[in-house]
């Protein structure tokens, strides 16, 4: 078996280098015989968008080949085990995009440690007293649903396959650097029958070390090791800063990349801006319409006052890497729904004054994608019914004029024609309001192409934004309490965790990386601009 450690620092091409020996390995064993995962459900998506000739049941998330492996058994449900036992639990999200333990009780704070442990593959005998109790617990109940939870999927595996039962001839790993032990022993295990594995990763961007990432783990595995020796996104001001920062990180690899030798000067600043007064980030973004920002920060909870302050100005601002986040994503549009920004746009998308030659005839579900949020009284009596009908059944069907003044009324025909927000917003359901008032201030003030156009301001968490890019980021250097005791604390391990998380985000900036200014519990980094 030959088994290889590929470590892609930021932006140099990790991704295109994966995606390129698989299909080597498909060419050689057949789309059948190669396996390729990867930590988390966004990384996964991202490997399966490169249009890969492998089988589509052997892609995914390592847990997700793991279940299909085993079976697919029964799901354990944290509110049934809670009914079950009396443990008051949150359920947790281990299997989604952010990787999270909404960890926001007593019971939710040992269930995170019996992970936790159980991911660090740490025996049973040498596990604290007081979490006992609950495994236990756990174990019964699982035991008499026939059951299995998030951790179970990998353990038992482990337990049960020696070899993957499809057995592939090529494994492939990405984002390595975030797997436990557990989750590393699997693919050791499975890979023992290959005649290659190769796992991928950056052990700067160790960015899960809460549920056992093991980067010791990683920078072990494997006989040889390959790097990525070019970054095509990092200007060289920001690739030196980043190099500084990188420096204090105590476990690491040796491996050595330098920017393109076309690669912008770029620049590395301090902005006057703190967490609690980010005018500085707006007076930015007001001087500088050309240019996409990324604003980030180690915790969701700090951007707050930023996001208050770009609802008052009306500057439009997402987060396209955890749409699910719905305070990050106030203009988000709709695949399968309608969301506010779409009522917006269907309201005036036939006003000439709004849209300009863009305007043209609502069809049936775009008339009731508006009209179905206005207030009764504003429209025709029996107008809301017959409109929800036909978009129900002819939805893509043009609206005749005569049926527009006819269940609409001449008033609001005229009103939406004129594109007039402030009737729509006056005669909106009360229900809908707070909702509809951002998408309807920002078409107001900065036109409809503003919700239309994705938005050129990004705000997130650097966990959030992992593989993302932006032209200038401004970067948060505040810690929670908990990291800033780690990045002042003795624990080397726990201080690397920290720098890692502050090099991620430093590390998404293409041109210009901007510093703001710390309010107290913060990481040094201004000296570092000397």
């Amino acid at each position: 078996m030959s088994c290889t450690r590929v470590i892609g620092p930021p932006g140099t091409g990790k991704t295109t280098y994966l995606a390129r020996q698989v299909e080597r390995a498909v060419d050689k064993f057949g789309p059948d015989r190669v396996l390729v995962c990867s930590l988390t459900k966004t990384a996964a998506h991202e490997i399966a968008s490169r249009g890969l000739s492998v089988a589509r049941q052997h892609v995914g998330t390592l847990h997700a080949l793991a279940y299909r492996a085993l079976g697919r058994p029964k799901m354990f449900n944290e509110t049934d085990f809670a009914t079950d036992s009396g443990y008051r639990l949150t359920p947790a999200s281990l299997s989604g995009d952010e990787l999270e333990v909404m960890a926001s009780g007593d019971d939710d704070k040992v269930r995170a440690q019996i992970d936790l442990l159980r991911m660090r593959g740490v025996d049973e005998a040498l596990w604290p007293e007081n979490i006992l109790p609950m495994w236990e617990a756990m174990k019964s109940h699982k035991q008499a649903t026939g059951t299995v939870d998030f951790s179970d999927m990998i353990q038992r595996a482990l337990d049960e396959l020696p070899a993957h039962p499809d057995n592939p001839r090529a494994i492939f790993y990405d984002e390595a650097q975030d797997g436990s032990a557990l989750e590393l022993a699997l693919i050791r295990q499975w890979g023992a029958h290959c005649e290659h594995v190769i796992v991928v990763g950056d052990d700067m961007q160790v960015l899960y070390a809460w549920r056992g990432a093991s980067v010791r783990g990683f920078l072990e595995f494997g006989d040889n090791q390959i790097v990525l020796p070019t970054t095509w996104r990092l200007s060289r001001s920001v690739w030196q800063y980043a190099m500084r920062w990188r420096d204090q990180v105590k476990v690491k690899a040796n491996a050595p990349f330098k920017p393109r030798e076309d690669a912008p000067e770029g620049s590395v600043e301090r902005i006057a801006a703190t967490v609690g007064g980010p005018h500085a980030i707006l007076r930015y973004v007001d001087e500088n319409p050309d240019r996409e920002v990324m604003v980030l920060a180690t915790c969701g909870y700090m951007l707050r006052p930023l996001v208050k302050l770009l609802r008052q100005k009306s500057i439009p601002f997402h987060n396209p890497h955890r749409v699910r986040q719905g305070a990050w994503n106030p203009l988000a549009r709709g695949k399968t729904s309608v969301r506010p920004a779409d009522r917006v746009i269907a309201f005036c998308q036939v006003s000439e004054e709004v849209m300009g030659e863009g305007m043209r005839p609502w069809t049936w579900k775009e008339l009731h994608a508006w009209v179905d949020v206005l207030n009764a009284t504003a429209i025709e009596r029996g107008g809301k019914t017959e409109i929800s009908r036909k978009a129900k059944e002819i939805g893509d069907e043009i609206v005749g004029y005569g049926d527009l003044e006819r269940l609409v009324g001449v008033r609001g025909v005229e009103e939406a024609e004129a594109g007039n927000f402030q009737w729509f917003s006056e005669n909106t359901l009360k229900s809908k309001t707070e909702s509809l008032d951002f998408p309807i201030r920002v078409a107001e003030n900065r036109g409809i192409q503003a919700l239309i156009q994705p938005p050129r301001v990004v705000v997130g968490t650097c966990h959030s934004v992992k593989g993302a890019e932006s032209m200038d980021v401004v970067l948060f250097p505040d810690l929670s309490p908990p990291a800033y005791r780690a990045y002042f604390g003795s624990d080397m391990d726990a201080r690397d965790g920290v720098l890692r998380t502050l090099y991620v985000g430093i590390t998404r900036a293409k041109e210009r990386l901007f510093l703001a200014q710390g309010t107290g519990s913060s990481a040094k980094w201004l000296e570092l601009l000397e």
